[in-house]
């Protein structure tokens, strides 16, 4: 199994969907993670270049996730952060 890299998590939903809308052929549509992966992932893109900051949310909107946890507090931070990033707030 790879190793988690945010980054390269970052790249690849950017590869699969372009910021001419469209979706390739092999794209991610589904990612699943605890909410720790979720946690970094949000703290990996403050650190994205500003100019790829637009892609990757619009990237990450496209993919439906999905976040097993043992209480509803933890879900209900990742999924407030999520929504941050969606916003640009």
């Amino acid at each position: 199994m790879p190793k988690f890299s945010v980054r390269g998590i970052w790249q690849r939903w950017r590869e699969s969907y372009p910021t001419d809308g469209g979706k390739v052929e092999d794209a991610i549509t589904v990612f699943t993670g605890v909410p720790t992966m979720y946690t970094r992932l949000l703290q990996g893109y403050k650190t994205i270049d500003p100019d790829q900051q637009a892609h990757s949310a619009s990237a990450a909107c496209q993919l439906r996730l999905m976040i097993p946890t043992h209480g509803k507090g933890e879900q209900e931070r990742v999924e407030e952060d999520a929504a941050r990033v969606r916003t640009g707030a």
